[in-house]
């Protein structure tokens, strides 16, 4: 039983630190471009892509249609001003943001 615990305590601390590198992430984002700056799904979508998922891949995993993450796709390029994934991937690593190796 103490393990069970132990394991659900270090568990949850992990989602938290997950979550909290996710949130300063989208701060430096949403701060590096005060115009246009990205939504929270925007981002969630850009993290996927920059992962080097297809677009009905993250479609799959996040349980929407595959058009509504082109249409994401279309609007994260057209915002950050970027023609390619592998653009966006450049401009990830610019910025710091944590490029997710799978």
């Amino acid at each position: 039983m103490p393990f069970i615990r132990y394991f659900k305590i270090r568990f949850n601390f992990a989602i938290l630190l997950n979550l909290n590198s996710f949130f300063l992430n989208l701060n430096s984002l949403l701060m590096t471009n005060p115009e246009k700056p990205l939504t929270p799904r925007e981002y969630q979508i850009l993290l996927e892509i920059i992962a080097g998922k297809s677009s009905q891949q993250i479609a799959i995993c996040l349980h929407i249609s595959a058009n509504t993450i082109i249409t994401h796709r279309k609007n994260i390029m057209r915002k950050l001003n970027i023609n390619t994934p592998l653009g966006l991937m450049r401009w990830a690593l610019k910025k710091g943001i944590d490029v997710p190796l799978e």
